[in-house]
């Protein structure tokens, strides 16, 4: 009986490890690796800092100042790029990093990017707005009222807008989250909210994607605060 009971336990324990394994080989496979990062959809280039040099922000007169120290070897995901002060690659959460013989700027290949919109298609399927709002109402994130975006904003290239109110920023502000019907789209409205924030100060506002899915928000939101909704979306699945 109890040789029996133990034999159980051990088939139990060798199909959990099997599963878990699968499961963290299909998460690895569904990727697409570029050097020491994640190719992401959105993302326009890579920058690689080949001697020491810093991270930095603009700030609300135009000029810019450090964040941090960036050392030799460190890779960043690049989403955009200002021509201000000699060139700045955005890195996200409105950081930047200053073009110059010190970084080693890149674009991906034409077949990298077949094969990351061909799996982030599969992947998001399924999940639509309502998926996602729900996921930062689970990890605790502040989300008002919610309701469906006008045909006018976008309405000809996405499947699906919501408006998402934030009332700790203020009556009526909050951002949007969309889910396009291809990454072409995508990235001509995600253009357009990031180009929107070179007029000034009081037009940028944050971006983020994930798959087809883009989320907006109002630029008054703290960059550590729109990193939490950026994250929930990322861990959506």
């Amino acid at each position: 009986m109890l040789s029996k009971f133990i034999k159980v336990v051990m088939l139990t324990v060798l199909a959990f490890t099997l599963s878990s394994m699968y499961t963290v080989g299909a998460d690895a496979s569904n990727k697409v690796m570029w050097g020491k990062t994640e190719l992401k959809l959105g993302q326009i280039g890579k920058a690689t800092i080949t001697e020491n040099t810093a991270l930095v922000k603009l700030e609300s007169d135009g000029s810019i100042s450090n964040i941090r120290a960036l050392k030799k070897g460190e890779e960043f995901r690049v989403y955009s790029y200002k021509s201000n002060h000699g060139g700045l690659f955005g890195v996200g959460g409105g950081s930047y990093i200053q073009k110059n013989a010190k970084v080693k700027y890149e674009t991906p290949s034409k077949s990298k990017l077949a094969l990351l919109q061909h799996r982030s298609t599969k992947e998001n399927a399924s999940l639509t707005t309502e998926d996602v709002i729900q996921q930062f109402k689970d990890d605790g994130l502040e989300v008002g009222g919610t309701f469906d975006l006008e045909n006018k904003e976008f309405g000809n290239m996405r499947k699906e807008g919501k408006r998402i109110l934030i009332p700790s920023l203020g009556e009526d502000a909050g951002g949007r989250l969309f889910l396009f019907k291809n990454e072409k789209d995508l990235a001509q409205a995600k253009s357009y909210y990031d180009e929107l924030g070179n007029a000034g100060p009081m037009f940028y506002s944050h971006t983020h994607q994930k798959g087809n899915f883009l989320l907006q928000m109002n630029g008054d939101m703290s960059d550590a605060n729109f990193k939490k909704y950026a994250d929930s979306l990322d861990r959506i699945e």
